[in-house]
């Protein structure tokens, strides 16, 4: 009897020691999910940055030179320097370094947040690119010297322009919040801390 007593001890040593490896490894794969997935989302967020400080320029010298109007240009450089900012506010904490030694609970804090602050800034940035989408066509149709081809050719470039940027701007949110409810759907999945 004590021989079958102290047999099913080391039995029960054996699988708690098992399930422990088993949750190590459990968790080592979940923090490399967490370091790629966040790379990748910071990646994507840290060139539409840099495309957004080079557009503040740009779109000051080439709105001057158009001849537009100062206050559709200062509106412009609001905009992008507003989304910028947002941008930066929503990934504050959002670092690979960071989160890979984080507790699963902050880590799906954070993310959390970062998803739901970039579904808000839809709401406001399309309703606001749309209105501002008919008053750039307004500020083209209202320039004096240039030919109705011309402005055609603005239009037409700025339409093409618009749609590719809108493209890219669609898929690169798409993938960043797939990418995060990756890391949420695999902190979802790991056993209770």
């Amino acid at each position: 009897m004590d021989n079958t007593l102290n047999e099913m001890k080391e039995q029960l040593q054996l699988l708690h020691h098992k399930l422990e490896q088993q949750n190590i490894v459990n968790d080592n794969l979940l923090r490399k999910v967490i370091h790629h997935n966040v790379r990748r989302i910071n990646r994507d967020t840290l060139i539409m940055t840099i495309v957004s400080v080079i557009s503040v320029p740009y779109c000051a010298c080439l709105f001057w030179w158009m001849h537009l109007s100062l206050a559709f240009t200062l509106v412009t450089i609001l905009f992008f320097t507003v989304a910028i900012v947002y941008t930066l506010y929503a990934h504050q904490g959002i670092r690979a370094s960071l989160l890979i030694n984080s507790p699963t609970a902050e880590v799906a804090r954070r993310i959390a947040r970062m998803k739901m602050l970039y579904a808000r800034w839809l709401r406001f940035s399309i309703p606001f690119i749309v209105c501002w989408t008919a008053w750039f066509a307004y500020e083209i149709m209202s320039l004096v010297g240039i030919s109705t081809h011309e402005r055609k050719g603005i239009l037409i470039g700025a339409a093409v322009g618009g749609t590719i940027g809108a493209i890219l701007g669609y898929f690169t949110y798409r993938r960043t919040q797939r990418l995060a409810s990756q890391i949420l759907d695999q902190i979802k999945e790991q056993p209770e801390e």
